[in-house]
């Protein structure tokens, strides 16, 4: 939330709180775990829907539960991004270094990490290549491979295009 509610949006709050409730219940959702997620959208709507003229065609009710839903839907899709799912193994696949030797991959870049992870060829590498084709091999987005090594995204793909290739190159040899 980019804003705070003034006295008379605190009101309307308060007075069309139980809302937040029927949503919860209408949807099957457990309030210990729903309630702080879905509160954002019902102020966010009560904030758009006292400042914008345009809402008010609708009622109340129509506006909060659509926010509500998103936000429901925001959380959902975070939660099944690949980077949040966890993965089962074996203890046979913990290596000596503590990473995991994973046999689920993305595509074809991260199936060939994980090819290298298991060759010889590992040892090649710095650590740092090592971790970025970890990171890609487990689903992390070039975006998030930035973010960890702070460097920009076109560097990260740079590096990681030049990886590939390296990897192919070693492998097909």
């Amino acid at each position: 939330m980019n804003f705070k509610l003034n006295s008379e949006q605190r009101r309307f709050a308060e007075e069309h709180h139980t809302l937040v409730f029927r949503f919860l219940r209408k949807q099957h959702l457990p309030k210990d775990e729903f309630y702080d997620i879905i509160i954002f959208g019902y102020l966010q709507a009560v904030y758009d829907y006292l400042e914008r003229e345009d809402l008010r065609q609708y009622s109340f009710t129509t506006i909060a539960w659509r926010d509500m839903q998103s936000c429901v839907g925001k959380y959902y899709e975070a939660q099944n991004r690949q980077k949040r799912k966890a993965v089962v193994v074996s203890l046979s696949d913990i290596l000596d270094n503590g990473m995991i030797r994973s046999e689920t991959v993305a595509d074809r870049r991260c199936n060939l990490f994980s090819e290298i992870y298991a060759s010889e060829f590992y040892d090649d590498f710095e650590q740092r290549e090592a971790n970025m084709m970890r990171m890609k091999e487990f689903g992390y987005s070039n975006g998030d491979i930035a973010r960890r090594f702070k460097k920009p995204v076109n560097v990260i793909a740079n590096e990681l295009r030049e990886l590939y290739e390296i990897a192919l190159e070693r492998l097909a040899a």
